[in-house]
């Protein structure tokens, strides 16, 4: 390839600005290659452009713009400036003909955010925009009536949004014939303001099944179209190549649309362009794009293939079921999907095996299952039916304890640990919690059935590492810290109906942090914890309970040992500890009433910082840290059998996370990770199905 160095910068005199658009001065827009009011749209510049070949230069040439257009504030007026609009050519390929070019645009205005601003190229001749992002006939030059190719700017951020002084890079990749001198262009930017462009902004993601070459054959296709007020009303697939026509897409949901094309003519095997345009209820404006639509030769007979691991990978069982991974396979007729085949004996007989069909992928949770030795396999199958061979099995036996499938939820609003966390009313709240030392009053709730967090209110005083047990709607609250080496013994009870605070409680014995805490009926059981004396951290070992309306705690037997940040959660009549700081692995039970702790199966690690559950006469010890390595592992330990079980690990590693329960999900947030030498907080979010 050849480099061509020169840039050329314009300067433009006059606003290239957000100022213009829908709803912002009306009429009072720039000049457009055409004279259409656009809803929505404003015109920042439109420019021809030649480049000269030969003689690698370039030459702009900015359309009128009227200047009495504008009536703009003394402090949205652009200054001079010398980069708000700038083409930079990389270089040209004389081999492939293509020219490869930087273009940038600048928002020089105080005060406005542009919203998905696009570089529409007009090509006057034979040229083509070879990467384009879409295409549009926003602004059309007449008498052009096909859609022009255009790039836009600042797809990384969610937003699409360029604010006032910034700047942005597209690449642009022009095509033109052997032999030209010249290439010849219009330049269009648009943008919008002051909100998003009213149509489709994105059209990606097409997808079709085996289409024959047989005159009359069919095939699905499924694409995706993103539009920020979701309210896309048409898709629409354009087969004239095929003998077909415009045929309507049918909305799937979210932004999945899909339909069935027909090979009309019998048109022989290859790839046959076709344009798919999005159209929404708001505006005449459409967007368009263009996808390979393929032909194939034969009719598809042959199974997918295996990308690299075949079949299954790992079998987690648990209770009533199993959740099954397996590799990924790849075929020319999608969809691709996967059937899981299951028997009591093995080798499995295929043909009279248990089976879920049509499973879109990994991993898969298989529930309904009678505790027993169960025999596994997964096969891949393309659309028309082709299914792979593979016989290799992978057994699991179901029943011996509970397992958990954990995924990622959305996380909290900034990162902390040492939070409370309580399932009330089945929704999962975090409350408190801190930052580098800094505790936080804030109080978040994440509700299951809409996928998201909330703020109701917050705490009376920013605290952390305290004593969180959810009691008839109120959250309570006892002891905890101030600051990093403030800690109380002031409790409270917060209405989780509308944040009231119940400052009436007894005080603790003692200030506490890192307490443990369970809950029997009504009665919070807590032991050990650390305080602050001014000079130093003292850990305890002293134990009390607390039941609404006491006048103060009652002292309960007291553990062998001091012990803060440890896992603890109740059964029906008792409380069950494990490990905690400094370096225990012990678990201990305790009934109210009885004078002494009961030592029971260690785990198998020495952890401090875990956090639990119980679930069921089963007791969940979650992450937690061991020397200076905080950790995933997710163990569960049964009374009965007094036999510890390791499970599916988190996610992510974490130690002093938030943690609940409604007996089928565990929710777990925050919490710590080391880095380094530093300790930081996380705002990751795991969501665990039981099973």
């Amino acid at each position: 390839m050849k480099t061509n160095p020169f840039m050329l910068t314009l300067v433009l005199a006059v606003a290239v600005s957000l100022l213009s658009c829908s709803g912002g001065l009306g009429d009072k827009s720039p000049i457009a290659p055409t004279t259409n009011n656009i809803a929505g749209h404003s015109l920042m510049g439109s420019y021809k452009v030649r480049f000269d070949l030969a003689s690698e230069s370039v030459e702009i040439i900015s359309f009128r713009i009227t200047g009495n257009h504008y009536n703009v504030t003394n402090f949205l007026k652009p200054p001079t400036c010398s980069d708000c609009f700038q083409i930079h050519v990389q270089g040209i390929d004389w081999i492939n003909h293509e020219l490869t070019a930087d273009v940038t645009v600048k928002n020089f205005t105080n005060a406005l955010t542009g919203y998905d601003v696009r570089g529409i190229v007009y090509p006057l001749g034979d040229y083509v925009l070879k990467n384009p992002d879409a295409y549009t006939l926003l602004y059309a030059p007449l008498p052009v009536d096909t859609p022009a190719g255009f790039r836009a700017y600042e797809k990384i951020d969610p937003d699409r949004a360029l604010g006032p002084h910034e700047s942005s890079t597209e690449t642009y990749v022009i095509g033109f014939p052997e032999g030209a001198g010249f290439i010849d262009l219009v330049y269009a930017v648009d943008a919008s303001w002051p909100d998003h462009c009213p149509e489709p902004y994105d059209i990606y993601g097409f997808e079709q099944a085996h289409l024959g070459f047989e005159p009359g054959s069919t095939a699905l296709v499924t694409v995706y179209v993103s539009d920020w007020q979701e309210n896309t009303t048409k898709v629409t697939i354009n087969t004239d190549l095929l003998g077909g026509s415009e045929y309507d897409l049918s909305h799937v949901s979210g932004e999945v649309w899909t339909g069935t094309v027909t090979n009309l003519y019998g048109m022989p095997p290859g790839t046959y362009p076709v344009m798919i345009t999005g159209r929404d209820s708001e505006t005449l404006n459409h967007l368009f794009q263009w996808f390979d639509l393929v032909v194939s030769p034969d009719t598809d007979i042959e199974p997918p293939i295996w990308d690299s691991d075949e079949g299954i990978t790992s079998i987690a069982a648990g209770l009533g079921g199993v959740l099954v991974r397996f590799g990924t396979a790849s075929d020319p007729s999608v969809p691709v999907t996967y059937n899981l085949y299951w028997s009591l004996t093995s080798p499995i007989d295929f043909d009279a095996a248990n089976v879920v069909a049509g499973i879109t992928g990994s991993p898969y949770l298989l529930e309904g299952l009678s505790p027993a030795e169960y025999f596994f396999c997964v096969r891949a199958q393309d659309e028309p039916g082709n299914e792979t061979a593979n016989t290799a099995e992978t057994s699991a036996i179901v029943g011996e304890h509970p397992n958990v499938w954990w995924q990622d939820g959305p996380p909290l609003s900034s990162p902390r640990g040492y939070a409370g966390g309580l399932v009330s009313d089945g929704k999962f709240w975090v409350l408190g919690g801190s930052s580098a030392g800094t505790p936080f009053d804030t109080v978040e709730v994440y509700d299951p059935s809409l996928g998201s967090w909330s703020s109701p209110f917050s705490l009376p005083e920013p605290r952390d590492a305290f004593v969180c047990q959810e009691i008839d709607g109120s959250a309570y609250i006892l002891g905890g810290r101030y600051s990093e080496t403030a800690t109380t013994d002031d409790c409270i009870a917060v209405s989780l109906l509308d944040g009231s605070v119940d400052d009436t409680l007894p005080k603790l014995p003692s200030e506490l942090a890192n307490a443990g805490s369970a809950k029997i009926d009504i009665t919070i059981y807590l032991t050990g914890g650390r305080e602050f004396t001014g000079t130093e951290w003292v850990s305890h070992r002293q134990s009390y309970s607390f039941t609404p309306g006491d006048v103060d705690f009652t002292g309960e037997t007291d553990m062998e040992f001091d012990l803060y940040s440890f896992g603890m959660a109740a059964g029906p009549d008792y409380v069950i500890l494990c490990g905690g700081y400094p370096d225990h692995a012990e678990t201990m039970l305790y009934y109210p009433g009885v004078k002494s702790w009961i030592y029971k199966s260690a785990m198998e690690f020495a952890t401090g910082g875990n956090v639990s559950v119980m679930v069921n006469g089963w007791f969940y010890s979650m992450g937690g840290e061991a020397g200076w390595m905080q950790m995933n592992n997710v163990d569960v330990y049964n009374l009965d059998q007094d036999m510890w079980y390791s499970i599916e690990p988190l996610n992510n590693p974490r130690f002093s996370a938030a943690v609940g329960t409604d007996g089928t999900y565990i929710y777990i947030t925050g919490g710590f990770k080391n880095v380094g030498p530093a300790t930081v907080p996380i705002a990751s979010f795991e969501i665990g199905r039981i099973f």
